[in-house]
């Protein structure tokens, strides 16, 4: 990991140990179930244990990382249950945000939210993952964020939360990148078309093949209740509408 300038301001020490420890999770350098001393981070990133310990407790709330009772850091591992709770939560939530939220999309939006698709296609086709992922994010909260501060804040925090199943599912699998791709030009013609019910459909269907994709890779067996109910609940909104 890079050092860094010690005349940096402890919110900046702050931001720095957080997005170099963020990557290499996400990047898998620092792979599921690794285990560090707060001495030995902080020692790598040229930082003391304080912008440290803030760091790795914003971390722990996304989900990243776990904190032992002799303050060793863990990277938290994927597992079947965080993902059936993670991805039940955010089908719900993005579902009624989009719901809410379709009839203000204007032409503006809508072209932005084009030129933002184009420009996650042309990462892909250049392997640029972290270009893609910044314009991915991008793409999806357009879509739901705008409702109230409350639903603003949780849809943020678990889209983060999923990144590294994302980049798990997606992998070097071209399918899936595929997939990826059908799904949201499907989900961005369903908005222009002003058609609410497709449009929720679409992005559960996302949602939900995502899931079950990582799902079958890292514990087949596992039944995803709570996914299923989810599901269940859209489809009852979408029926209503």
């Amino acid at each position: 990991m890079t050092m860094i300038d010690s005349d940096e301001k402890p919110n900046e020490l702050v931001e720095y140990a957080r997005d170099r420890l963020r990557e290499a999770i996400l990047t898998n350098q620092l792979k599921a179930l690794d285990s560090f001393s707060q001495v030995q981070l902080a020692r790598e990133l040229g930082i003391s244990r304080t912008p440290l310990r803030e760091a790795v407790r914003l971390l722990e709330y996304e989900g990243l990382t776990t904190v032992q009772f002799n303050r060793r850091v863990t990277v938290a591992g994927l597992t079947a249950e965080d993902l059936d709770s993670l991805y039940a939560q955010r089908i719900m939530l993005e579902a009624l945000a989009l719901h809410t939220r379709i009839t203000a999309m204007d032409e503006e939006f809508l072209s932005n939210s084009r030129t933002t698709l184009l420009e996650m296609r042309i990462a892909e086709d250049a392997h640029d993952v972290e270009t893609w992922s910044r314009l991915h994010r991008i793409f999806h909260l357009g879509l739901v964020l705008g409702t109230s501060r409350r639903i603003d804040l949780q849809i943020t925090h678990l889209f983060d939360h999923a990144e590294r199943y994302r980049r798990f599912y997606l992998g070097d699998s071209n399918e899936h990148w595929n997939k990826g791709a059908e799904d949201h030009l499907a989900l961005q013609q369903a908005c222009e078309a002003g058609d609410r019910a497709a449009a929720v459909r679409r992005l559960m269907e996302h949602y939900a093949s995502t899931a079950l994709g990582v799902l079958h890779q890292i514990d087949p067996h596992y039944v995803p209740a709570l996914i299923n109910g989810s599901c269940m609940m859209v489809r009852g909104l979408i029926f209503l509408d």
